[in-house]
């Protein structure tokens, strides 16, 4: 989807009427509905047939995808109605009835949601008891409405029962003594509990009450502590983080288990240790109350020592029956030696080798493939050109003018289809732009034309090609060939790489091939690592 976001020219608004809603003329190109038409025109026409009431369609959009398509425009849609819904002024009844509509067709509640829509319902409901009350039954804007329901909706709380089923999750609050069967207490860390509130910089208490008779929030959580400890009946469970996940460090619990653990140390001890010393009893206690689990789920110490692991798929590992990974850069992908691999060498697989050997060796060899990352999505008008976009106009209008001519209806075909394709900046700059280029790109062409007389068609290469690991045939296509030979042009400068494909064949009628005896063999053995540094020279193969 952002894909075809970026490739149908969606750049920011909604529709026409996004940019009048802040004091700017409108502009239909480059918005969401701009590129959905396209998007939907690109399902039923291919771009080829020409523009559709001036909509060019994206061809992108084919198949089982159209049903992303379809959606994506059920739900603008939607979006446009909202738009012109909202932005009208409406009495009370007016705006539940608009906002309960828009509420019903965005959202697609489940059971656990429910009790939010039935919030939001409830809102609305009393909000328009209040205006029938008040006999208030003049027109409100959207500001309005707005700030009433977010100072409603923002202090409440969706209800939820306390005890919901046979597992309950909740927070330490005061007033829920009520016995269960286990407790269990997470994230029971010193600094975490008892909790730190930070006062705010405007109480002028916090500084002044020091001293002073009160209670203090650490005594608050003390008390919800002693309510938990006093709430479980069999078990009570008490978790902490015992190591640091960085450098496995010591990390101590709370205060309060810490208090607890050398309250039951002086207190009590293990049937049989009666007799032993304070201390001794006070640590083989302490040992059978606390319990270390590893950090990994993957850790031998979860499958021995009497715990118990569901977790099967982490068992072959803790048993050291996992299999070693191959190591990713072996020595077969430097090997040199003789294979049974083909010794058919595609012109197109030597060219795109030539031009950069490293990432040809990490795709072919390797199967590596470094994917560029995706950057942030366009959400601006376009008003100017960059140097990526102005090369592609560039290039799109040298090939317009040799396939169509350089005549004034062609030109004025070029601009709607480019300016229907979203490519170019809005209003007059667009024209502005195409003026700019067009002039460099017209002088290319009229040097171009007299060599583009006479096409003719692509002709086979099939060169045998001796080599220390025995002959190489060399197979392709020729193409771009006329009448005075082989024309390679590009409209912008002509780069290193250009010049290295353009001289892997020297000449039309294929008599000399120029290039490395040692390249073809790295080719053909896939060994192309540990040899790019020792190319020989070039060698001459002339072909019979």
């Amino acid at each position: 989807m952002k894909f075809w976001v970026e490739e149908a020219g969606i750049r920011w608004g909604l529709d026409d009427s996004t940019a009048a809603h802040f004091s700017l003329p409108e502009q239909h190109q480059n918005t969401w509905l701009f590129g959905l038409n396209r998007m939907l025109l690109g399902y039923a026409m291919p771009s080829e047939a020409g523009l559709y009431n001036d909509v060019l369609a994206y061809d992108e959009v084919q198949g089982l995808e159209a049903d992303l398509a379809g959606k994506l425009g059920e739900f603008f849609r939607v979006l446009i109605d909202a738009q012109a819904s909202l932005n009208l002024a409406q009495n009370g009844e007016q705006w539940v009835q608009t906002l309960t509509t828009l509420f019903t067709e965005l959202f697609d509640l489940d059971t656990g949601e429910e009790l939010a829509g039935q919030l939001i319902r409830s809102q609305l409901d009393n909000w328009l008891t209040q205006l029938d009350d008040a006999g208030f039954s003049q027109p409100l804007p959207l500001t309005i409405v707005r700030d009433y329901l977010s100072e409603k909706m923002g202090g409440e709380r969706v209800s939820q029962r306390f005890l919901a089923g046979q597992v309950n999750f909740c927070t330490l609050m005061p007033m829920r003594s009520i016995p269960f069967q286990v407790v269990c207490l997470l994230g029971m860390n010193d600094g975490d509990y008892p909790r730190t509130i930070a006062p705010v910089g405007f109480d002028l208490m916090a500084g002044r009450g020091r001293g002073r008779a009160g209670i203090a929030p650490a005594d608050d959580d003390r008390y919800l502590f002693l309510e938990a400890l006093q709430s479980a009946q069999q078990r009570l469970y008490i978790s902490y983080v015992g190591r640091s996940v960085q450098d496995n460090s010591v990390k101590v619990p709370s205060v309060l288990v810490t208090e607890l653990l050398d309250y039951c140390r002086q207190g009590y001890c293990l049937a049989g240790d009666e007799r032993l010393p304070e201390h001794e009893s006070g640590e083989k206690l302490l040992s059978h109350l606390i319990h270390h689990h590893p950090l990994v789920p993957f850790s031998k110490l979860a499958f021995t020592e009497g715990r118990q692991s569901y977790a099967a798929e982490w068992l072959p590992a803790a048993r050291g029956e996992g299999e070693l990974a191959l190591p990713f850069f072996g020595d077969d992908a430097l090997s040199t030696e003789s294979d049974t691999q083909s010794n058919v060498l595609e012109l197109a697989e030597l060219q795109r080798f030539w031009r950069m050997p490293v990432q040809y060796f990490f795709n072919r060899r390797l199967k590596v493939v470094f994917e560029a990352s995706d950057g942030a999505m366009e959400d601006a008008e376009p008003f100017a050109l960059d140097n990526l976009n102005r090369y592609q106009l560039r290039d799109a209008l040298l090939t317009h003018v040799i396939n169509q001519g350089d005549d004034e209806a062609s030109l004025s075909a070029f601009f709607q289809r480019q300016k229907a394709s979203g490519s170019l900046p809005l209003s007059h700059f667009g024209e502005l732009a195409l003026e700019a280029e067009q002039s460099a790109i017209l002088a290319q062409y009229t040097k171009l034309k007299p060599c583009l007389e006479a096409k003719r068609v692509p002709q086979e290469i099939n060169l045998r090609i001796p080599t220390r690991y025995g002959e190489v045939s060399l197979q392709g296509w020729l193409d771009d060939r006329y009448r005075d030979g082989r024309l390679l042009y590009r409209s912008g400068k002509v780069r290193a790489k250009d010049r290295l494909a353009a001289g892997l064949i020297t000449s039309a009628n294929v008599q000399r091939v120029r290039l490395s005896r040692h390249v073809l063999s790295v080719l053909m053995k896939r060994s192309y690592g540990c040899r790019l540094r020792q190319m020989k020279p070039s060698h001459d193969f002339r072909t019979t």
